[in-house]
């Protein structure tokens, strides 16, 4: 028997290949998150930030004083200007209307009373990522920007430190020699920070892995992904975001339709986060809106992993109205939208009229409840445990599940009346019964 999958307490998500030991009569579903009916939630409107500000740039919750807080990239054609791309900063109370203050830092133009946050070395500032460090000791390195500049020797990724997120100390020292797209996580998972961007010579854009310990010298890992023979003709992966979420990698992965000349996101996963797959055949995550929309061309999430608010994830992404290689007087055109997820949403099993069932692989039991998160309207999904050589556990038959009836839930328990610490073997089966459903994700408890 194949070793068994470790829950460890986390939720179990059907993204996961290797979680499906067999499948009938359901289909495998991405979700895309639904757009805010109001989008873009964030513009230009400055005159400094020309015709394009995106979430090349992260997004992070303050959960003390609950409070959304944007680093975004703004593109200006470099007319007059001594800077043609640059950093600015905004903050939210509920994501949807934005205050961009001013914070007397950044001279335009004989002031300083704009929103910009970091000026950049050389000149050029592209596809920053900010995370928040509260492993590092140092408080003046909580927060850690990094970007790829052309504008200084040698180019590549650098590294700037800050106490709050306003107030920036560029590190001198380039730490990783590639580029130009690239974005950055701490992964808890395996305790290294981690960047993910193009590997110089590859001749095609693919996404190689960079990996340190402590954000001051960095080792070249592998390549992790590349197009291959599955994807449409003239495809290139532009970039990708990375993150950890209930005990593995998920992310997004940006191919580049070159002749067509657009990009949109894909979802990706790893287990071991060296490893990466694409998710569900490829299908889309995040798509274009209507041709001629502010989103039409591109859309792409934003550096950092969803945020929970209430009964949903928050996804920010940018979206350009301007193909790739654009010319004329707008170059690029470009804002911030937002749109939400259901907790656990990238993947579901659906069964819309007949019965269908998937059985799980091999797991560790870590608890005496087994627990759901599906919407069951107007059917059910019910449940059954197998042992290790797949026959039915006595008691613990589907006739002995309590099924979820008609309802939606983020928790619903599916209880056979009886601890599951009772079953006298450590590695188990899950075999579900859906229909007129969907099922996200699973878990012990």
């Amino acid at each position: 028997m194949e070793r068994p999958i470790d829950t460890r307490g986390y939720r179990q998500l059907f993204i996961r290949d290797d979680l499906i030991e067999s499948i009938k009569g359901l289909t495998r579903v991405v979700n895309q998150p639904r757009k805010y009916h109001a989008n873009p939630v964030l513009t230009y409107d400055k005159p400094w930030e020309g015709n394009c500000v995106i979430t090349w740039g992260s997004v992070l919750y303050d959960s003390k004083e609950k409070l959304f807080r944007i680093w975004y990239e703004v593109y200006r054609r470099p007319k007059d200007d001594k800077k043609d791309i640059i950093l600015c900063y905004a903050a939210s109370k509920d994501g949807i209307h934005w205050e961009k203050p001013s914070l007397g830092l950044v001279d335009y133009k004989g002031s300083k009373d704009n929103n910009i946050v970091f000026e950049p070395p050389g000149g050029t500032l592209d596809s920053p990522t900010v995370i928040e460090d509260p492993r590092d000791s140092d408080p003046e390195r909580r927060f850690k920007l990094f970007f790829h500049t052309g504008g200084r020797s040698p180019r590549g990724i650098y590294m700037a430190c800050s106490p709050d997120g306003i107030h920036w100390n560029l590190e001198e020292d380039v730490k990783v020699k590639a580029g130009d797209r690239n974005t950055a996580y701490y992964d808890d998972l395996i305790s290294k920070y981690r960047v993910v961007t193009r590997i110089p010579g590859r001749g095609i854009r693919t996404c190689g892995l960079w990996e340190s310990d402590d954000c001051r010298r960095w080792e070249f890992v592998k390549e992790i992904l590349a197009p291959d023979e599955d994807d449409p003709p003239g495809t290139q992966l532009y970039g990708m975001v990375a993150f950890c979420y209930e005990g593995i990698h998920l992310g997004y992965v940006e191919p580049f339709f070159v002749p067509k000349r657009k990009l949109k996101a894909q979802l990706i996963y790893s287990i071991d986060g060296y490893n990466w797959m694409r998710a569900c055949d490829r299908k889309t995550f995040l798509d274009w809106g209507p041709e001629g929309s502010w989103d039409s061309a591109w859309v792409f999430p934003s550096h950092n992993p969803p945020i929970r608010i209430g009964d949903e994830l928050f996804i920010f992404y940018q979206g350009r109205k301007t193909l790739h290689w654009s010319r004329g007087p707008y170059w690029v055109i470009g804002s911030i939208g937002l749109s939400f997820l259901r907790p656990d949403g990238f993947v579901s099993l659906d069964a819309i009229y007949d019965e269908g069932t998937v059985t799980t692989s091999p797991l560790l039991l870590r608890g005496d409840e087994l627990h759901v998160n599906a919407e069951a309207r107007p059917g059910y999904v019910a449940a059954e445990i197998l042992d290790s050589e797949g026959e039915v556990v006595p008691g613990f038959e589907k006739k002995s599940c309590t099924p979820m009836c008609c309802t939606d839930s983020l928790d619903y328990v599916l209880s056979f009346g009886k601890s599951l610490r009772q079953i006298d073997e450590e590695a188990v089966k899950v075999r579900f019964y859906i229909r007129g459903a969907k099922l996200y994700s699973f878990w012990l408890q």
